[in-house]
């Protein structure tokens, strides 16, 4: 974590669990019979093509987009925002490279006067940032290097797993690239990687799903492969 944000680093104690739930921005087909979960998980889409309207989760993850939905205050790096009237707010995304002063003082004018919001994290320099702000649900670790990669800092030691820092702040979370760019990878690849990174979050936690390339439409290989891969990990 960016040594110079130490103090923006420590979050408030109150668990994840206990933040309201988030606003379901695509349909949830459920099934009629209550499932039964080995736990429940929030998946926030960064979709920025299409993501589906109905979505095929067992009934143990529920989904929203903060991308298109107009009810999320779209903040970037470079000052624009969209969707200024949201009543909730995500910034993308912290980066080591940004002046601090600029990167605070944007991140607490996109986060002002909300009760829900993310922060999304770019690994640059070698190290993360976290810049406090209140009522963030939770801190997306972007664990791709570029769109061309699933999530390859997941496997440097160090990183991701195993850091001192991250594991102090408990609403860390991981972001995966779920429609990499050139397409090399197969579905079933894709489905093992969301598996393996979805078997790190804790119950009543939040799992990220960027898409920059290919939409997610109903019925597709890659949104099949997702909804199978959610499913598998959250299922007794």
């Amino acid at each position: 974590v960016d040594q110079d944000t130490e103090a923006e680093a420590e979050l408030a104690s109150v668990d994840i669990a206990a933040d309201p739930a988030p606003q379901v921005a695509a349909t949830i087909a459920f099934s009629a019979k209550a499932p039964r979960c080995k736990k429940r998980l929030t998946v926030t889409f960064a979709v920025y093509t299409y993501l589906a309207k109905e979505l095929g989760s067992n009934g143990c993850w529920t989904a929203e987009n903060t991308v298109s939905d107009p009810d999320f205050r779209d903040c970037h790096i470079n000052g624009t925002v969209v969707h200024r009237s949201g009543t909730k707010w995500f910034y993308d995304d912290t980066n080591p490279y940004n002046a601090l002063a600029s990167e605070r003082l944007r991140v607490e004018r996109c986060a002002k006067g909300e009760k829900r919001g993310f922060e999304y994290l770019a690994f640059r320099d070698s190290r993360w940032r976290i810049v406090r702000a209140p009522h963030v649900s939770a801190y997306f670790a972007e664990l791709y290097t570029s769109d061309a990669t699933i999530d390859d800092l997941y496997y440097d030691s160090g990183v991701f797993r195993g850091n001192a820092a991250l594991r102090k702040n408990k609403r860390v979370a991981p972001m995966l690239n779920v429609a990499p760019y050139p397409p090399r990878y197969s579905a079933a690849e894709i489905e093992r990687q969301i598996l393996k990174v979805c078997g790190h979050v804790k119950n009543h936690g939040y799992i990220g799903l960027y898409e920059w390339h290919f939409p997610l439409k109903e019925g597709s290989t890659y949104m099949t492969t997702i909804e199978r891969a959610l499913n598998r990990c959250t299922r007794k």
